[in-house]
């Protein structure tokens, strides 16, 4: 018998039940409201805000989710925030699995992102209710790498992931794009993160959109013969 650790591969035939790594999770369930940085996810290490463009985040208590901090300012404001570990992410092959309410339209813009080396290179997501496209970020340029896709709604599970040069997007267990780097891949698995507003594009607001989980996971599948 031959076990192997296989990467993830993107394919209809394999569903939610081959995934076995979940290696940091966040419900964002607090007691009292509690800035982003200092809030504890229930798996992982932490969160670190990488970048800072006069917006911050909090886990709040009333809610459970993830939002920007009430009192700071929105227009062509932005943050992003990095999932951490106590090491080194266990696969550069992972995906993000989250949730989002109150997604906005307009320039209102939320922001997921992998493969997260410095603020200067990463993948990105940039989406809200009225337009959906994947990024690359290298040496601080960001370009359109997905196809520019529609919204998603308020309350769709969205998962985005990449394995070796592709990258994918789900909404709703639906496929909606797949892409290959084959310009300047991103290689090694960096981090995972959440952000919103002007990160990709100057002029993004960070305003009302709220994520309620945020999971990222690998894929372990085992092979027999």
């Amino acid at each position: 018998m031959r076990y192997f650790l296989l990467a993830l591969l993107i394919s209809s035939s394999f569903n939610a039940s081959a995934f076995a790594g979940t290696f940091f999770n966040d419900s964002f369930t607090e007691d009292a409201d509690t800035s982003l940085a200092l809030h504890p996810p229930d798996t992982g290490a932490g969160w670190t805000r990488l970048i800072n463009n006069g917006v911050t985040l909090r886990a709040d208590a009333s809610t459970d989710d993830c939002r920007r901090n009430a009192g700071v300012g929105t227009d062509s404001a932005g943050v992003l925030y990095t999932a951490d570990l106590a090491g080194s992410y266990p696969s550069p092959d992972y995906e993000i699995v989250a949730t989002y309410t109150n997604l906005d339209n307009g320039d209102d813009i939320s922001i997921l992102a992998l493969r997260i080396q410095d603020a200067n290179n990463m993948y990105g997501l940039r989406f809200n209710t009225a337009t959906t496209r994947i990024y690359e970020c290298n040496a601080g340029v960001w370009t359109a790498i997905g196809a520019a896709l529609g919204g998603i709604a308020s309350g769709s599970v969205i998962r985005f992931g990449v394995s070796g040069n592709t990258l994918y997007l789900y909404d709703d267990g639906a496929i909606i794009d797949s892409v290959v780097d084959t310009v300047a891949p991103i290689t090694a698995s960096g981090k995972a993160g959440i952000g919103y507003g002007n990160i990709i594009t100057a002029t993004d607001d960070a305003d009302i959109s709220t994520s309620t989980d945020f999971t990222v996971r690998y894929r372990r599948i085992i092979v027999t013969d």
